[in-house]
């Protein structure tokens, strides 16, 4: 297991939170399409299956379409479209919700379900890491600090150390000088 440190809180804040944004704008823009009429498809949303998508937009491209058996035809492949591409939008929802991703299949409602649920969960967790990451600031700052304290009286330390030391040395050398000078004057006498 590594060591607990705040690069790691952060990098898990960062992932849960990229990956909520993900998962957020992939069920948004699910619950957008889903909630699109069937008249209002564009061309990019019938680009699923090359040979249907074609006749599909040829037949969409004429305009109005007079007959109707081709408006039938249009509207049936239009809407076979739609439910293939919904068919596969949820698909791709739920193989990324983890709690379904084993399973083979799952109804739609039980993939909306857990879609919302794992979307909660993430924005709790997302919500907890924020919490513990500027816990982990505060305390940050707080060691930085004290760390900056310490080196000051370190420093401090150093220069009185320093200073006794040279106090010691100029102290040592007046006592051998004064007692050269007693010995010279004893030596004399």
């Amino acid at each position: 297991m590594q060591p607990y440190s705040r690069q790691n809180s952060f990098d898990l804040v960062v992932l849960f939170w990229l990956q909520l944004t993900w998962f957020a704008s992939m069920v948004f823009a699910f619950i957008k399409w889903v909630s699109s009429s069937s008249s209002s498809l564009t061309g990019q949303q019938l680009n699923g299956s090359q040979t249907s998508s074609k006749r599909i937009s040829r037949l969409g491209s004429m305009g109005s379409i007079d007959n109707p058996a081709e408006k039938r035809a249009f509207h049936i492949l239009s809407e076979r479209q739609r439910r293939n591409d919904l068919k596969k939008l949820f698909e791709t929802l739920r193989v990324n919700i983890p709690v379904l991703c084993d399973k083979q299949k799952a109804s739609k409602l039980t993939i909306l379900k857990a879609a919302v649920e794992h979307l909660a969960e993430v924005s709790n967790k997302k919500e907890k890491l924020c919490s513990v990451f500027d816990k982990e600031k505060q305390k940050h700052s707080k060691l930085m600090q004290q760390l900056k304290s310490l080196q000051q009286q370190q420093q401090h330390t150093q220069q009185q150390h320093q200073q006794q030391i040279h106090n010691n040395l100029n102290s040592y050398s007046s006592s051998i000088s004064n007692g050269q000078q007693s010995l010279t004057t004893l030596a004399v006498h």
